[in-house]
Order: structure tokens, then C-alpha cells, then sequence
């Protein structure tokens, strides 16, 4: 026995069917409207009364533009009933709603109390575009009950949305017969002709061919495959810039244009499938699937006939045979919604047939050319030597030479450049004496001070620890040494036996001796400790200046290890030089020049950050022979500069500077692209 929810559930599906089938039937009542000869104030009359009675709305109204793109009410039903023209302002309202659809082309629904989008009454309203090819030409406007459901809102605008794409394709049927009635459109078929013959590159002309003819002939989709060898691909869909070759759609559709091809006779299928071979027919029940089309019409296009015969022809000499022209593709044309074809495809059809084959075997025979791409590259050359061309080309010919052979004949001062700073040439770096702290810092950054003179008080707690353990057990063994040393001189007046006191006496000596080795070694104990503790204090190596700055800051009570720098001493007042570091791959053409020049002092011209205006003279004075890593992570070299410092405005320490080293006399082409040289030397090995 079936629960109440059971019962529930089973009347919901049921419902869920039954609405279901009439959205079908509504829907086939329509495409059957569509089809029929009927005009369009009848067509939009028995279409807005069916939309307005499957939902259950209380008026709805179909909109068009007119000539003048001018709005005009085609068709409504019950506007009076609602009080549609009773509100003041509400054509207007309306009109503002009806304008942003047809300017937006996308389905909309209004519920009443938006401030920001008055409507004409308390409906809600429902907005959907109508469109013929491809344009916004009217919209269908359903007014519904304000208390109906949020949870029906989606459904109602899709069903609505739905209906209004089936009765644009009433307007495009209706534009087309327009247009056929009285033969095709010779404008719009010339410039399909004039854009499909304009080019002989395949895919400009397999993407015109299906991209206009579906426009012309008013059609879902057009597709053009393509056949060379045995091999058949779809080269162009319309409406698509690429196409997926692995897509199921693509691949099922190559397979069956391959079946209908060796046919050698166009095919159609207009919603029935009756009397198709086993083969065949598998293969277009595999693509509708895919593609969900009801019309299909297969197009196989042969290669075209000579028009002049070969001369032995004419004459006689050879007979023509009987041979089938080749294939060279085929154009597919579908349509998705209806089965039996708009008006003008099978027009247009046997119209661009031939003309597509034409331009497709033409294209084809441009692209078997051999080496093409280089005979239009020399063909786009040959261009520049003829009429007045030829005087420009002889012109700029004369120059780029002229250019070439000054590059590689006029002589050039070629110069390696590099970047460093200038520093004294004696400096000393001070170094931690020991793993200790900063206890005190007797200098200042700048201050100038004699060698041998205390710059930095270290303190090393263990050091003195051991040293004051070290010191008392000294003073202990002395006190004992002193005791036994007393004891001794007493033994005479101690009354002992003279044997008890020569045993006495053995006793005290080894005592003493052993006292006064300890005391010894305590001795040379304290004496290393006294020179390690003489080590904290941190002297100048040298007479000079501190070039560290801000040492109390960096230094006092700071904990350092053994061997850490600490500050550094310079000596202003003698000599300077420049330390340069120059890229690894220039030092070959330092030691050419040096050959070359037969001498290792290499010209030099620099300039100093703080005075780039002014240009200085070195020469190279020593070349390291080992490379180092900069902090860009490339190998440098450092070259040492020598300078006349006295020639400089001030002497700074560290002072940034550019510097250009001579090399000799290298060609202009050299000078300017050797970088360029370079790098083909160095990576393609030329």
C-alpha cells in the first residue's frame, strides 16, 4: 500500500510529464505555424495566443520595427484588459523596456517595485528579442500575474525565450521568400563571388566559402571538406575560426563525407532515413547524433573541365577519354531546428556549387606550387627592379653597400668597457683576534691613527675565567711551595733521629720539586694567557685612516667570531688605483691588444660618478688570471688601473667609476655589433 508521500510524488511527476508534453505539443504547433503559408499579422495572432495561454498570463503583445525602425504593435492580446493604456506614462515605460531589448538581444524578466526600472503596470513582465538574420528586429512581451512563484520566473523566461526563436525563424523564412520571390539578390551574390575568387590561399577561400554561403542561403551551418590523396578533412565550418579535428562531431562528419564522396552523387536526408545502405546509414545516424541536425545535404565537388582544349586535342591527334573527373571535396549544408529546407537553400545551393569547386580546385593548384612561400618571396624581390622602383632599389642598394663596406673598412678604436670603484692602494682589513665580545671602541669612522695604536678593547669571559683559576692556583702552589721550603730549614730543630730526619728530608725535597714543577708550568700557563689577553686588544696595522664609518654603532657590545672583519685602516696619502671588474668574455681582446701594442700597459680613459663631465687617463697595470662570480652571478675579471691621483679633484674612497680600456684599431661593423659576433661565436659556433 503506497504512502501519502509516494501518492505526492507520483502526482508531482505526473504533473512534471503532462507539462512537459504540452510545452512539446505548444512547440510543434508552432514550428507547424511557421511552415505554413500564413501571413504575419495571423502568424503572431495565433502565436501570442498560444504563448499567453500555456502560461496561464493574462495578456502578452508582439513588437516590430518597421521600415523606419519604427516601433509598431503587430499583435496583442488583453492590453486593455489589464489596463495597460489606462496608467499614465505607461507606453512610454513600455516603450523604454521593448528598446533596451531589441538593443540588447538578450531574453529579460521585470518584477514590479524596481525603482531603477519602471513598468507599465503590476505584471510582471517578460522579454524576449526577435531576430531575423542574425538582427533584433522585434521582441514578444508577456505580461504575467505578480503573485506568480519565484521558482517559475527561470522556467517562464527560457519557455518564452524558446518560443521567440521559433518565431524569428517565421521572420527569416519570411525575409527569404521575400527575397527569392523575385530572383536572388545580385548584390549579395556578386560580392559572395567576388570574396570567394579573391584569393588563391586555401584557408581564406575554404572559410569564405562556408561562412558567406551559410548567410546566403539562410542556413545553420555550412561545412566544406576537402579531399587530397585518399585522405578526406574538414577544412572550414562556418562560424568557427579553427576546427577541432579530434572533436566526435568533426571526425563522424569526415567519415560520412568520405561514404557519400565515392558516391560521386549529392546527397539528402530531410528527417527520414529510408533505403540507405547498412554502411551509410550507421555512419549518419553516428553524426546526427553529434550534430542533433534534421536536414543534411551532402555536396560533392569535382574538379572543374579544362576551359581551352590542349591543341592535339582540337586537332584530332588524341581522343578524349571517357575518364570521371576527380574529386575534390564536397560542401555540407545542415539545418538544425527544421527538416525540410528554408526557402533559397537548394536555390543557392546548385548555384555556389559549381563556383565553390572552382575556386577550391584553383586554390588546391596554387598549393601544390612547389617552394612557393620562396618563389613569392623572390617574385615580391623581382617587383622592386621594375619601373620606378628600380631607381629607389638602386638607391637604397647603393647605400646599404656603401654602409657595408664602411662597417667593415673604416678603422675603429675598439674599447672594453667596465665598471669599479677607485681605492687606496695600501689598506688593511682588521680582523677579529678572537671568538669575543666588543667591550669598548676607542675610534671614531674618519679619525686618523698611527700603527701599533689600540682601536677596538675585546673581552673574552672564559679567557679571563681561566686566567683568574689559573692565577690562584699559582698563588696556592706558592704558599705551598713556601710552607715546605720552611718545614725544611726547621728539620734540625725538630728532634727527630738522624735517620728520621734524612727520611723526613727525602720526603720534603720530592714534595718541593714537585711544587716547584707545578709552579713552572703555572707560570707558562699565565704567561700564554697574558699574550692571548694582550691579543683583545685590537691594533692598527698601519698609519692611516679608518674608512669605516659608524663603527661604535656596528661594533660595541657585539659578540664576533675569530677571523671576522671588523673595520678597515687605508693610507690616503699614498698611491691610488682603479679595480675594475670587466666581463670574462673581454679579456681575450685584452690580451690581443697587448700582444698586438707588444706591452702591458693598455690605454685607459675614465670618468667618475661625481664628476662625469670631466675624462680621465690610466693604464692598465695588472689583469687577474683567475675569474671571480659577481653578484649578477657572472663571471668577471679584475683589472687593476694606475691613476695620477693628483690629476683628480678629490680622492674618495670607493668612489664609482667608468672606465673604457683601449684595445687598439678594430673595423666600425666590429665596433658597433661585436656583441653580436659574439654571441654567434659563442652559441652557434660560426
Amino acid at each position: 500500500m503506497s504512502s501519502p508521500e509516494n501518492v505526492e510524488k507520483k502526482e508531482a511527476a505526473d504533473d512534471l510529464h503532462k507539462a512537459r508534453n504540452l510545452i512539446k505539443q505548444l512547440a510543434q504547433e508552432i514550428e507547424e505555424l511557421v511552415r505554413s503559408p500564413i501571413e504575419p499579422p495571423d502568424f503572431f495572432r495565433e502565436f501570442l495566443k498560444r504563448v499567453v495561454q500555456a502560461l496561464h498570463a493574462p495578456a502578452g503583445a508582439v513588437w516590430l520595427l518597421d521600415a523606419n525602425k519604427q516601433l509598431q504593435l503587430v499583435s496583442d492580446l488583453n492590453l486593455r484588459g489589464i489596463g495597460f493604456y489606462d496608467h499614465p506614462g505607461s507606453l512610454q515605460k513600455n516603450h523604454q523596456l521593448v528598446i533596451q531589448t531589441i538593443s540588447t538581444g538578450e531574453a529579460v524578466i521585470h518584477r514590479p517595485g524596481n525603482p531603477e526600472t519602471p513598468l507599465p503596470t503590476d505584471h510582471i513582465v517578460i522579454l524576449a528579442s526577435l531576430q531575423r538574420d542574425g538582427e533584433c528586429v522585434g521582441v514578444v512581451e508577456i505580461f504575467q500575474r505578480s503573485d506568480a512563484s519565484m521558482g517559475s520566473h527561470s522556467g517562464m523566461l527560457q519557455f518564452v525565450e524558446h518560443l521567440a526563436g521559433l518565431a524569428s525563424k517565421f521572420l527569416s523564412k519570411e525575409a527569404v521568400q521575400e527575397q527569392t520571390s523575385v530572383g536572388p539578390i545580385q548584390e549579395n551574390y556578386d560580392k559572395f563571388l567576388n570574396d570567394l575568387h579573391r584569393s588563391l590561399d586555401l584557408k581564406q577561400v575554404t572559410a569564405t566559402a562556408a561562412n558567406d554561403s551559410r548567410r546566403l542561403m539562410n542556413c545553420d551551418r555550412v561545412t566544406l571538406c576537402v579531399k587530397r590523396g585518399r585522405k578526406v578533412t574538414v577544412e572550414a565550418i562556418s562560424g568557427q575560426d579553427k576546427v577541432n579535428h579530434r572533436a566526435n562531431l568533426v571526425s563522424s562528419l569526415r567519415k560520412l563525407s568520405e561514404t557519400v564522396m565515392e558516391s560521386r552523387e549529392p546527397f539528402a536526408f530531410y528527417g527520414k532515413a529510408d533505403d540507405l545502405p547498412p554502411q551509410l546509414e550507421k555512419l549518419l545516424t553516428t553524426y546526427l547524433q553529434e550534430s542533433e541536425s534534421r536536414m543534411l545535404l551532402i555536396l560533392p565537388l569535382l574538379k572543374p573541365d579544362k576551359l581551352v582544349r590542349d591543341e592535339d586535342e582540337i586537332a584530332g591527334k588524341i581522343q578524349k577519354k571517357d575518364k570521371l573527373q576527380p574529386l575534390i571535396g564536397c560542401l555540407v549544408i545542415e539545418q538544425i531546428n527544421e527538416s525540410e529546407p528554408r526557402a533559397g537553400v537548394k536555390q543557392y545551393a546548385d548555384l555556389l556549387e559549381e563556383h565553390v569547386a572552382i575556386a577550391l580546385n584553383n586554390s588546391l593548384d596554387h598549393k601544390r606550387i612547389f617552394l612557393l612561400p620562396v618563389w613569392n618571396f623572390i617574385g615580391g624581390i623581382q617587383e622592386w627592379f621594375k619601373g620606378r622602383k628600380l631607381a629607389k632599389t638602386l638607391a637604397i642598394g647603393s647605400a646599404i653597400i656603401a654602409v657595408g663596406c664602411a662597417l667593415a673598412f673604416i678603422p675603429w678604436d675598439y674599447r672594453v668597457e667596465g665598471e669599479g670603484r677607485l681605492m687606496p692602494i695600501e689598506r688593511r682589513t682588521i680582523f677579529a683576534t678572537a671568538n669575543a665580545e666588543v667591550e669598548q671602541v676607542l675610534i671614531n669612522g674618519g679619525e686618523h691613527v698611527k700603527k701599533g695604536q689600540i682601536l677596538i678593547e675585546l673581552r673574552d669571559k672564559e679567557l679571563d675565567l681561566t686566567y683568574q683559576k689559573t692565577r690562584k692556583e699559582l698563588d696556592s702552589k706558592s704558599v705551598e711551595w713556601t710552607s715546605l721550603e720552611t718545614e725544611m730549614g726547621q728539620l734540625n730543630r725538630s728532634g727527630l733521629s738522624n735517620a728520621e730526619q734524612s727520611k723526613k728530608q727525602i720526603e720534603l725535597s720530592g714534595q718541593i720539586r714537585s711544587a716547584e714543577t707545578v709552579i713552572t708550568g703555572l707560570n707558562e700557563q699565565i704567561k700564554m694567557l697574558q699574550e692571548s689577553r694582550e691579543k683583545l686588544h685590537v691594533r692598527s696595522p698601519i698609519d692611516g685612516v679608518i674608512s669605516t664609518w659608524q663603527v661604535e654603532q656596528l661594533l660595541l657590545h657585539r659578540p664576533v667570531n675569530w677571523g671576522e672583519s671588523l673595520l678597515e685602516v687605508i693610507n690616503e696619502n699614498g698611491p691610488w688605483h682603479l679595480e675594475i671588474e670587466v666581463e670574462e668574455d673581454r679579456y681575450g681582446h685584452l690580451v690581443q691588444a697587448q700582444k698586438e701594442l707588444n706591452t702591458e700597459t693598455l690605454p685607459v680613459e675614465f670618468i667618475l660618478a661625481t664628476t662625469p663631465e670631466s675624462t680621465y687617463e690610466g693604464e692598465v697595470q695588472e689583469i687577474a688570471t683567475r675569474a671571480n662570480t659577481s653578484s649578477e652571478n657572472t663571471n668577471i675579471l679584475q683589472v687593476n688601473i694606475k691613476i695620477d691621483e693628483s690629476a683628480l679633484p678629490t680622492v674618495r674612497m670607493g668612489s664609482e667609476v667608468r672606465v673604457k680600456i683601449n684595445c687598439g684599431k678594430k673595423s666600425l661593423g666590429y665596433v658597433l655589433f661585436g656583441d653580436v659576433v659574439e654571441f654567434l661565436r659563442k652559441y652557434l659556433w660560426l
